[in-house]
């Protein structure tokens, strides 16, 4: 049985499709082609990384001590009120303030590291429930591959200050 003589369904796209012509990437500022980064651009993509990775572990340290906090007022035998009034307040004057600074953070940040679009793909991923996460994770996996691309050493809080290129200021 001979290819021509099936169905379109069966046959393989490439041979129902034209190819697809080569298009170069965009090698626009922070786009497509990293290796034209300046040296400005790399301290500013690592310094918003390190600020992340620093919101990170504040909201997550500060989330642990006032769980503790709040299990040491409900072991206690704390009035409800009392408790309810500490939770709101400690969520309101600590937790939130911690989230904002970590969602502009991590915005500015991916402003300088992919296109528009896929910023607002982002964003909106970032408010879907359980979703935060995955952004946030796609942005610093991005960062760190960027400055590794330019040979700045990644550890776990970010850039090593020392491989930065200088710059003057």
């Amino acid at each position: 049985m001979k290819d021509d003589n099936r169905p379109l369904f069966e046959k393989p796209l490439n041979q129902l499709l034209p190819p697809l012509p080569r298009r170069e990437e965009s090698t626009a500022a922070g786009y497509g082609d990293t290796s034209r980064r300046s040296p400005e651009e790399l301290v500013a993509i690592a310094r918003w990384q390190k600020r992340m990775i620093l919101a990170v572990i504040l909201l997550l340290l500060s989330g642990f001590l006032l769980g503790f906090v709040m299990f040491l007022a409900a072991a206690s035998g704390a009035d409800e009120q009392v408790t309810t009034v500490l939770a709101l307040g400690s969520y309101l004057l600590v937790i939130l303030p911690l989230q904002l600074a970590l969602f502009v953070t991590w915005l500015l940040l991916s402003v300088k590291l992919f296109r528009p679009m896929t910023v607002a793909l982002l964003v909106v991923l970032t408010f879907a429930c359980g979703l935060g996460l995955v952004s946030l994770i796609v942005t610093v996996v991005r960062a760190t591959a960027v400055l590794r691309e330019h040979g700045i050493r990644v550890g776990l809080l970010g850039a090593r200050r020392a491989d930065l290129p200088n710059v003057g200021g």
